[in-house]
């Protein structure tokens, strides 16, 4: 390992490596402070701009002539974010998988891994995607029941 040192004519310890690490670690700490005082900044004025009923309202919570939403629509909205966010995870799953096949590089361990990963979340897309068509029938069906049946 070559050491250089940092003043002249002195025998340091410090690795240029090191250096460039603790640089690296400031440059990351800096960005992260500015990027909280932003969202701080912005954030701030918006947060206080309404008051909880407008918040409700634009939430979907409330409807539009000030009554509370039912039970049950609460509740499919409620399977409706996590559907939502179970097939964003298979999708991620799928994007890592297909990543992971192209950098294989031909060997066989890893295009074995990555192909099992392809299809368990295709297969996982499928089921979400069964979920959510089953469920919206469903709950249209328990939200706005067929009226003279």
């Amino acid at each position: 390992m070559v050491r250089a040192p940092l003043q002249r004519g002195g025998n340091s310890n410090v690795t240029i490596q090191q250096c460039n690490n603790l640089m690296s670690r400031f440059k990351h700490i800096i960005s992260f402070l500015i990027l909280l005082a932003v969202f701080l900044a912005v954030a701030s004025p918006v947060f206080a701009q309404y008051g909880l009923e407008e918040t409700g309202k634009a939430a979907g919570i409330i409807q539009k002539g000030g009554e509370p939403q039912s039970i049950a629509s609460i509740i499919a909205t409620i399977i409706y974010v996590l559907l939502g966010l179970v097939g964003v995870g298979f999708f991620v799953l799928l994007i890592y998988a297909g990543i992971l096949y192209l950098t294989a590089g031909g060997e066989t361990e890893p295009v074995k891994k990555a192909k099992q990963l392809i299809k368990d979340a295709v297969i996982g897309l499928v089921i979400v995607l069964s979920a959510y068509a089953i469920s919206t029938f469903v709950i249209s069906q328990i939200v706005n029941p067929i009226v003279g049946a």
